[in-house]
């Protein structure tokens, strides 16, 4: 005789090899099936305390042998104690597992709220942007300075918590989003004038706003939350982008085009070779 014990329901939690006592567990209720020669037994449990004083009276009136009543009894008793041990510290895993799915699943929310904030912050940006181009066109004079807008998350973000290849991602593209800064800032000591680096600028901010807003909508669809501003916001951003692309191809300048959008730019040549 032998005793398995499994995670999943139906539970069995007494399986004897070649007849004899079999214990089963659905639902919080243990049955046990004793089998002695052409007599059986079936006892049915609910709870731990009770159940050992009910299979008392039930064993003296079953016909079994005394030999068997007090194995029976032994092992009962010793299989009960054992599966409410089990059941009970599987409960207590599963509240826990509960707990940390929970607190991994606010921090998750919290970084998308902070990564499509950046990105409708970096859409206001760039409208300021093209209202100062617009002011140093106008007035034939230096456009004026503007803050650097940059990716902040709370201080208190448990990453650790979270998937080391997701966490490698964001953090990945925060450092891209700020060495593209210095390359722009290169090419205003070699050969752009200012205007051209707010442009520049400009192509930088819808650019990591859009890869900042995929992660974000990708957080809110599995927390099951609603994302249909998001999807706008993407559109005018991936517009911005494609009318800079289309301005640059038909500059002929590839110059003009940060680098993560080098790979669109098609000379004048390449465009009526296709055309």
């Amino acid at each position: 005789m032998y005793l398995e014990f499994r995670t999943k329901k139906p539970r069995w939690i007494g399986v004897q090899r070649g007849g004899g006592l079999i214990g089963k567990y659905v639902q919080n209720r243990i049955t046990f099936l004793i089998i002695e020669g052409e007599n059986y037994l079936k006892i049915h449990t609910t709870s731990y305390p009770n159940s050992i004083k009910n299979m008392s009276a039930d064993l003296q009136t079953s016909g079994l042998s005394v030999a068997t009543i007090t194995a029976i009894s032994a092992f009962i008793g010793s299989s009960l104690g054992t599966f409410w041990k089990i059941y009970f510290d599987q409960s207590e895993r599963s509240r826990k597992d509960n707990i940390e799915k929970k607190e991994i699943q606010y921090i998750e929310l919290n970084l998308a709220l902070h990564l499509s904030s950046f990105a409708k912050k970096s859409e206001e940006r760039i409208f300021e942007i093209a209202e100062i181009i617009s002011e140093s066109e106008m007035y034939s004079k230096s456009p004026r300075t503007y803050s650097e807008l940059e990716v902040n998350f709370p201080d208190e973000t448990k990453w650790e918590k979270l998937p080391i290849k997701f966490v490698a991602e964001l953090k990945l593209l925060i450092q891209n989003y700020k060495s593209t800064n210095q390359y722009i800032r290169l090419q205003f000591e070699q050969w752009a004038d200012a205007n051209d680096c707010y442009e520049l600028d400009c192509q930088r901010l819808a650019f990591y706003a859009l890869r900042t807003l995929e992660i974000a909508a990708k957080i809110f669809k599995e927390l099951d939350a609603e994302t249909a501003e998001l999807s706008d916001l993407k559109l005018r951003l991936q517009g911005y982008i494609d009318e800079a692309v289309d301005n640059c191809n038909r500059s002929g300048n590839s110059q003009l085009l940060i680098p993560e959008l080098s790979n669109r730019f098609r000379s004048s040549e390449k465009i009526k070779n296709t055309a």
